[in-house]
């Protein structure tokens, strides 16, 4: 069953969010371009990337929008037709290997080199993936999912208005920079889907879908990657050489 650390780590990716916040709105160290707008930079916005998902991760993981505790996992266990915990076929650690690789190492990692490179936006592409799963499948059966209030208030939003500020004419990166990181959303999430099909139905270990998890993360910036540097501004791509 579940550990102490799994009702934990929301919590304390709420902590490390509030720094984030205090980081962002109070001081200059995480921005790229003191002259550039702090809602253009791509550095600045990357972080916000981090601290936007560990608040997402509350809803999910912490308390839910209507008061249940720890109520996501139950629920993917209900759409994938398994029972709920403790008799739900899912290992309780593929919760953490979902999300703290992301977010609590691989987006911040990411981050630090975002001032002229795409990879540092590449959460932002999950983000916005991410809004789109828990929106439509709300849309569709009328009924509130644990991730689905922040996923509007704040992953539609900003996710668009990231993605948008820092490419085309006033941002560092081409607007056809946008398709790789959107990719990139995609890609983690097929894998995170269908790894967990897969160990349901037998035909992969518990070992190797908690390992896939990381290599999905890993697929997903390795694209941003190489797209990055055919995807920055001529104007840009002379400052970085």
């Amino acid at each position: 069953m579940f550990g102490w650390f799994d009702y934990a780590w929301p919590w304390l990716g709420l902590c490390f969010a509030g720094v984030i916040v205090v980081l962002l709105f109070g001081t200059d160290l995480l921005r790229a371009d003191a002259r550039r707008p702090r809602w253009r930079d791509p550095r600045w916005l990357s972080f916000l990337s981090v601290a936007t998902y560990m608040l997402h991760n509350v809803e999910e993981y912490g308390i839910s929008a209507t008061g249940v505790e720890h109520a996501f996992p139950d629920s993917l266990c209900t759409v994938l037709d398994q029972p709920p915990y403790p008799d739900c076929a899912l290992p309780t650690a593929f919760f953490l290997f979902v999300n703290l690789p992301l977010v609590w190492v691989a987006a911040p990692l990411a981050a630090l080199f975002a001032g002229k490179r795409l990879i540092g936006l590449t959460l932002w592409g999950v983000i916005a993936i991410n809004a789109l799963v828990h929106i439509v499948p709300a849309i569709v059966s009328r009924e509130y999912d644990p991730g689905l209030l922040t996923a509007i208030l704040l992953f539609v939003p900003l996710s668009a208005w990231a993605l948008l500020a820092t490419t085309g004419r006033h941002g560092p990166f081409r607007r056809i920079a946008i398709l790789p990181v959107l990719l990139s959303g995609v890609i983690m999430h097929a894998v995170l889907a269908g790894s967990a099909l897969l160990f349901l139905r037998g035909a992969i270990t518990a070992p190797l879908l908690l390992a896939l998890q990381s290599i999905g993360i890993a697929l997903g910036y390795g694209l941003v990657s190489l797209a990055g540097r055919r995807a920055v501004t001529p104007k840009t791509h002379e400052a970085m050489t």
